[in-house]
């Protein structure tokens, strides 16, 4: 028999940059000044290297700007603000250069636009925006979507692929993500969906 896993007990939430952004955006609609330090207190597991480095390209990229440091005993503090923003976290390269979003970031804004359709219409609608990828992408992401409920499927006519529905239109700006263990995780809830266990084989 197979054995019934909680889900909680076998795989940790993905954190990394958005979670960061996130955390960031709250600094700045708050107080409007934070610290890495800041950033670390609600990011418990985290690398402070990956944190330091996140902000660190942000200030390149002009998101973050530098206000002051601060001498708090023998420890030396900067703290920052945003200089601009954005919904959907900033990919960065170590040199400061901006990434185009990612394929799933854009398959999402686009599905929340068109609300109804078929593997081959969104991957036209992609296309027709300049954005390249393939069907074979485009139809796994909305088949795992699918599976998590947040969208829902029927046959398609030939050639068209499935039929889809957002039925998750609520979700946030961000792309829900899939992950190697194939869970699908939505960054802007910071929750699985689909799924309330997983099954561990004999």
């Amino acid at each position: 028999m197979s054995k019934i896993l909680a889900l909680d007990a076998k795989v940790v939430p993905p954190r990394g940059q958005e979670h960061y952004w996130r955390v960031i955006r709250s600094f700045d609609s708050g107080r409007g000044e934070w610290t890495i330090r800041d950033i670390e207190s609600l990011s418990s597991g985290e690398s402070s290297a990956s944190i330091r480095e996140y902000v660190r390209r942000l200030t390149l990229a002009g998101y973050v700007a530098f206000v002051r440091d601060e001498q708090c005993g023998a420890i030396r503090r900067t703290v920052y603000r945003l200089a601009k923003t954005s919904r959907e976290a900033p990919r960065v390269t170590r040199a400061g250069f901006e990434l185009e979003e990612s394929v799933s970031q854009t398959m999402w804004r686009t599905m929340k636009l068109l609300k109804s359709f078929t593997d081959a219409s969104l991957l036209a609608a992609l296309l027709e925006g300049g954005r390249k990828t393939t069907l074979n992408t485009v139809a796994t992401y909305c088949r795992q979507l699918a599976r998590a409920g947040v969208l829902s499927a029927s046959k398609g006519a030939p050639g068209e692929g499935q039929n889809y529905r957002l039925v998750m239109a609520q979700l946030g700006p961000i792309a829900p993500k899939i992950l190697r263990s194939k869970l699908v995780y939505d960054a802007n809830g910071a929750r699985f969906l689909g799924v309330a266990e997983t099954r561990e084989q004999p």
